[in-house]
């Protein structure tokens, strides 16, 4: 059975090999120099030092296949594979029916809440981290029954390779504590004691990583973005609710998700929510005996989506995403699939089995859930049409407007991506990035006045910046403003001694707009000094040269 969800898994993701790199897989894969040398341990290491393992993989998928998509996609594939299982051992072990863990097993591999962690390359964090999770899990049950102490080992060892995959994996110490309470029976009291020893140092670790953690986001990764807005944690309540709702109906999907700024306790979703997350602990404490597992995988659901609903109170980064949810999706699965176990045990009605119906019922279940999947991966296979169903999902947010442009302009239509983010910079006019990318578009479908004032735009929001001062300085250069242009470019270069761009624009200035071959000359040897594989700078170096050379004849002939 463990084979044949690992089949399905394999299968509903065979359409997303081809599909591209996206969004920010330009930054953590082609802009990542880090991985272009496997040997290079300490920058593989610091490149993201929360997250070396991550990083590792990439680089061992670029040794094998350059910067190709197809090779990271397999890679992400078969991690996934591997987590069915993993899911599978684990759930058999726990339930004690194969049948039981087939249906968690199944459920997880083909859902397709989980396509924007397996498909989508910088969501490999999450499959990952569930990875050396539930590896961790496995090698411990050995050791809670009784046997050697090396299980226990291995299973830190584990753990501390989930961590340092994603930081989620610091909710492992509370599995375990829900796993003991729930799921150990009377007899396990003595290696329940055991386990005490272990209990506190993991918990005491959780709350100085978790410390320190928090101080290099807030410090360092975050400086002057973070506060602390302690009314969204009533907007995490309706993100849990939201979580769960996508698990059961898996729409609406999105590469970006919104959420509703609460401005009063006495909104009625905010009652809805309170009610509802009551009537769910209510839930879950009277079913806690007759159906602990269930109740276990709900509990890991909920725990796996604990710390970046409470990252909601720093009031950075994205509320929701979809990738957040496939170590939580694996509790889903767990649950669905003891469900499935304790309703194939009713005593038969007339002549219709219990076990036949619902057998029939998880099998079409797993047909719409697998078809579902198939046509998502499809879905991000396309960028455009990635983000233009985000910006259907959210018309007043400006990142899927962003997303979009970025998608068209790589597709070569600026003029799309021109209007695209023109949107974005209305709906979040102070984000430099935005007005620096509108005046790109610009300036590649000749609407250069309007360019100008973009980069403008963004040299007011960020004096000195040095993208927006070339970018202006270009288009006024373009519009006959040529002393503007050199200056600007000047300032640049004095302001960057090491940037060649303006450099190279400065030498092209000086060599046709002053006839000053000289100036152009020297601006072309330092371009030489700072990057000596630029292109052209040999030809404008022989060119330039020639042509001092030749000024200097005629004026020693004169």
């Amino acid at each position: 059975m463990a084979t044949a969800a690992a089949l399905m898994a394999a299968l509903v993701y065979l359409n997303v090999l081809s599909n591209p790199f996206v969004y920010d897989d330009h930054r953590v894969i082609l802009e990542n120099l880090s991985i272009r040398d496997l040997s290079n341990v300490r920058a593989l290491l610091l490149n993201d030092v929360f997250r070396p393992v991550v990083n590792i993989t990439y680089a061992i998928d670029y040794a094998w296949w350059g910067l190709v998509p197809f090779g990271f996609h397999v890679t992400g594939v078969l991690l996934h594979i591997a987590n069915v299982v993993l899911l599978f051992a684990f759930m058999r072990r726990l339930a004690g029916d194969a049948a039981s863990a087939f249906a968690a097993a199944a459920v997880w591999a083909v859902h397709p809440l989980m396509t924007q962690a397996v498909g989508y390359v910088s969501g490999r964090a999450e499959v990952l981290c569930a990875l050396f999770f539930l590896a961790s899990l496995l090698s411990l049950r050995p050791w809670l029954m009784g046997r050697r102490r090396a299980w226990l080992m291995l299973s830190l060892g584990c753990w501390a390779l989930a961590l340092a995959s994603k930081e989620v994996a610091v909710m492992l110490p509370f599995v375990l504590v829900a796993y003991d309470k729930l799921l150990l029976s009377p007899a396990d009291a003595g290696p329940r004691k055991r386990l005490a020893r272990v209990y506190v140092p993991m918990l005491i670790f959780v709350a100085v990583a978790g410390a320190a953690r928090l101080t290099v986001f807030l410090a360092v990764e975050n400086v002057s973005r973070a506060s602390f807005v302690w009314g969204n944690v009533l907007v995490g309540l309706d993100v849990v609710r939201r979580y769960v709702s996508l698990m059961f109906l898996a729409a609406p999907q999105s590469i970006f998700h919104t959420a509703q700024v609460v401005t009063s306790v006495l909104r009625p979703l905010v009652i809805l929510n309170a009610w509802w997350t009551l009537a769910m602990c209510i839930l879950a404490w009277r079913m806690r005996r007759r159906a602990p597992l269930v109740v276990f995988g709900t509990l890991w659901f909920l725990l796996m989506l604990l710390p970046s609903v409470t990252m909601l109170v720093l009031d950075i980064g994205e509320p929701m995403a979809e990738q957040r949810m496939y170590l939580a999706g694996c509790g889903f699965a767990m649950a669905t699939g003891a469900a499935f176990g304790r309703l194939r045990e009713w005593p038969p009605r007339h002549w219709v089995s219990a076990r036949a119906v619902v057998t029939a019922c998880l099998g079409l279940l797993l047909v719409v859930l697998a078809a579902r999947t198939i046509v998502r991966n499809n879905v991000w296979s396309d960028p455009v049409r990635l983000w233009s169903e985000a910006v259907s999902n959210a018309p007043d947010i400006w990142i899927p407007y962003r997303g979009l442009g970025d998608a068209l302009r790589e597709r070569g239509d600026y003029r799309g991506a021109s209007e695209a983010y023109r949107e974005a910079a209305r709906l979040r006019p102070q984000e430099v990035n935005t007005h620096l990318a509108l005046g790109v578009s610009l300036m590649m479908t000749d609407r250069v006045p309007e360019a100008y004032s973009a980069f403008a735009e963004a040299t007011r929001l960020s004096p000195g910046l040095e993208q927006a001062e070339i970018g202006q300085a270009a288009a006024a250069r373009v519009l006959g403003r040529t002393d503007e242009a050199r200056d600007r470019f000047l300032g640049v270069v004095k302001a960057h001694p090491d940037v060649v761009l303006p450099r190279l624009y400065l030498a092209e200035m000086y060599e046709r707009d002053y006839a000053d071959p000289a100036t152009a000359l020297r601006l072309c040897r330092e371009v030489q000094a700072l990057a000596p594989q630029t292109a052209g700078v040999a030809d404008c170096i022989s060119r330039t040269q020639q042509r001092v050379n030749g000024l200097g004849q005629g004026s020693n002939g004169r």
